[in-house]
């Protein structure tokens, strides 16, 4: 393929809990309207919790968030993403290692042109497409893209192996009643996590186990040094 060709799939999507209700904000509507404010989380291990809740006309809502665009692989493929975009990555465990991909890293890498695999995502463009499959020549790279507040959103994943997809894309849907625990194997970021070789170890899944709990809760929060 040459650098300006990308590819159009159709997107595993999982949905997990009741079906769904009225609609609830995600991270992304939720830090417009400043309710983002108002996070509160468990203890390090990626679980959401409602801690704080914020009455309005429509009831309860619990105001918790994760937001998420970045591409994650094992150190040398990730090492290649950033000389090639010229921007700066965090070390995960595990071997791994992650590229968040905030606003301006977005637009320089072609913005929204070109989303590609239909629906399962917003923010992946062929320009970033285009950029993990080149570091994938080295070994697996991986897009995630995670939306949620009040415990509803998506997951959204996709891996590439030596230039060509090769798993995805997966998209877990959260609706407002709680996932059954056994379901978090099948969960977007924890089967592409293991496609990129994590381990659960100890962990209560491969997301916890490689470090993506903990206090960033954004990818601008992945952009800050001092974390």
């Amino acid at each position: 393929m040459n650098g300006s060709s990308f590819l159009r799939v159709s997107a595993q999507i999982i949905h997990l809990g009741a079906e769904p209700g009225p609609r609830r904000s995600t991270w992304s509507e939720a830090r417009s309207t400043g309710l983002a404010s108002k996070i509160a989380w468990s203890a390090g291990d990626g679980t959401l919790v409602n801690a704080q809740r914020a009455s309005g006309s429509s009831g309860i809502m619990a105001t918790v968030g994760y937001e998420l665009r970045a591409l994650v692989g094992q150190a040398k493929a990730i090492d290649l993403a950033v000389s090639q975009a010229t921007a700066s990555s965090v070390t995960l465990s595990q071997g791994l290692a992650l590229l968040p991909l905030p606003d301006e890293l977005f637009d320089r890498l072609g913005g929204g042109e070109h989303v590609v695999f239909g629906d399962a995502f917003y923010y992946l463009s062929s320009g970033i497409q285009i950029l993990a499959r080149s570091a994938s020549a080295i070994s697996p790279v991986a897009y995630l893209e995670a939306d949620l507040f009040g415990g509803c959103g998506t997951q959204a994943a996709v891996a590439w192996a030596d230039g060509k997809l090769s798993l995805g894309p997966i998209v877990t849907v959260f609706e407002p009643t709680a996932p059954p625990p056994a379901s978090r194997p099948e969960w977007a970021f924890n089967r592409v996590l293991r496609q990129l070789g994590a381990e659960t170890g100890e962990s209560i899944d491969e997301f916890a186990a490689v470090g993506l709990g903990g206090s960033r809760r954004s990818t601008l929060d992945w952009t800050n040094t001092e974390h």
